[in-house]
């Protein structure tokens, strides 16, 4: 092209320069509309996000090559999206950091004089098989005149009486949180009819092989009628468990069922339980009060949760909320040396995560309590990938994760999921058919319908919201052509 060659090199004029401003766009436009190079290439990862049905900024991604830290694909990785359970990530790494591995919590029991004191270490896996343990480590210390007070202490850690206050009060994954928690806070209720026609209910405590009956779980019907899909209410306060149920057609109850419903007060319940057994045990307990133990207390008994890293594996395997919650507490207490609730502790664990894994941006990071149960939470795919790089250079956290792809032996995926409503997350380890060992984030959210959603919800229905089930299925297929894929070309 020896006319723009030249118009390049000719003197600097006013006329040239414009000349040559002219010529290249010409140039570059006519290059352009060349065959095969009228659009730049679509990826793979491009094409499946078309395909799938979702627009480019619903998802972002990132590909971390775990040998050399290279990003090997990306997308929006910065961007901020709702992180679901995913964010329990956030709390398994530090924790093993501060706590280790080796940590085990401890519910005790205390004496003092003619008074017995139940104290909670925050164990997020006590059942009534160990509170029954630690009854009987007491049979043998009654005092002649018997127990004339019985106290429970659950100031080791924050308490709340669910764990976000955005989800549905029914929901057991939303129970109450406390030092004192027992069977993962959720209490059993069967009902049928009794022999005058009336809807009789039934609550228990249950653990494997040891059930106790919670007739403090108190039932009465709705004075009016409720929402659909809304059968249950909460109705307690600070000192019992009280719920309403849908009494008026159409949403009356069946004549028949059963159900879990969440623990709101769990260091009350906690304390009843331990009542209710000591008493099968021959141990007569007063109805427990809440108190701290005092200094010239003695110790009368301890039962111990498995090691931390069997407690976190089982968390990130059940994904429980309630287990999440006392775990980072905890973690968070041994960090600042205070006792936090689970918004205070999550922003503290946020902040140790900026200071030791400072390589990344964490602008806009934010999670409001430790499960990943919020809206409002959110994290980019590049900072939850920068968890996962440090999770694999310790190998008791590296091995905690749920294999969700393992047809070929030398090509398997173990990850973290976390969904919600028009939210969906997962984020682990990848092993692709080259040996090469890749960590991996992936987030979608569908920003519009998930405002909507918070902007109208009813915190008393239970029911899925319409729509939600179809989009989480495309999500999750895309997430699975996409690992499917990196494992192929990497």
């Amino acid at each position: 092209m020896p006319a723009f060659d030249a118009m390049i090199r000719a003197p600097s004029t006013g006329f040239a320069r414009r000349m040559r401003r002219c010529l290249a766009v010409l140039f570059l436009t006519a290059i352009w509309a060349m065959p095969g190079l009228a659009e730049p290439q679509a990826t793979p990862e491009m094409k499946a996000i078309a395909k799938a049905g979702f627009a480019p900024e619903d998802i972002g991604f990132v590909l971390i090559d775990l040998d050399d830290g290279r990003a090997l694909a990306e997308q929006t990785a910065d961007a901020l999206f709702i992180p679901a359970s995913v964010a329990k990530l956030a709390v398994v790494y530090p924790a093993q950091q501060l706590l280790g591995a080796d940590y085990k919590f401890q519910t005790r029991l205390y004496r003092s004089g003619d008074t017995l004191y139940l104290k909670g270490g925050g164990d997020p896996v006590l059942t009534n098989i160990e509170l029954r343990d630690l009854a009987l480590q007491v049979q043998a210390l009654q005092p002649k005149g018997g127990w004339k007070a019985f106290f429970y202490d659950a100031g080791a850690t924050g308490s709340v009486p669910e764990v976000s206050n955005d989800q549905p009060i029914q929901a057991t994954y939303n129970a109450g949180v406390d030092a004192l928690s027992v069977d993962f806070n959720r209490i059993q209720v069967n009902w049928s009819r009794d022999e005058e026609g009336k809807l009789a209910f039934h609550a228990r405590a249950v653990a494997d092989g040891l059930n106790v009956p919670a007739d403090w779980v108190q039932f009465m019907p709705a004075e009016s009628e409720t929402p659909p899909g809304a059968n249950f209410l909460f109705a307690g306060d600070g000192s019992d468990e009280s719920w309403l149920y849908a009494s008026d057609l159409p949403e009356s109850l069946p004549e028949e069922g059963a159900i879990f419903l969440p623990v709101k007060q769990p260091a009350l319940n906690t304390a009843r339980v331990f009542r209710a057994l000591a008493q099968r045990n021959g141990i007569a307990l007063p109805e427990p009060q809440e108190g701290m133990v005092p200094p010239d207390a003695v110790l009368a008994g301890t039962v111990e949760s498995p090691p931390l890293a069997e407690v976190m594996t089982g968390l990130l395997k059940f994904s429980n909320n309630m287990t999440a919650e006392l775990i980072g507490m905890a973690t968070s207490r041994k960090l600042t040396g205070q006792v936090l609730g689970p918004p205070e502790s999550s922003a503290a664990l946020g902040d140790w995560l900026r200071q030791h894994l400072s390589y990344v941006d964490w602008t806009g990071f934010k999670l409001v309590n430790h499960s990943g149960l919020s809206s409002e939470s959110r994290a980019s795919p590049r900072q939850i990938a920068a968890v996962l790089m440090a999770m694999a250079r310790e190998p008791v956290l590296a091995g905690m994760l749920n294999k969700i792809m393992g047809d070929d032996p030398k090509a398997e995926a173990a990850a973290k999921s976390g969904t919600m409503d028009f939210a969906c997350g997962l984020g682990g380890f990848l092993t692709a058919k080259s040996g090469k060992r890749l960590a991996f984030a992936i987030f979608l959210l569908d920003r519009e319908k998930r405002s909507a959603l918070d902007a109208s919800f009813d915190r008393r229905v239970l029911a899925p919201t319409p729509g939600a089930r179809n989009w989480l299925g495309r999500a999750h297929a895309l997430e699975n052509t996409l690992l499917k894929s990196w494992r192929e070309r990497f």
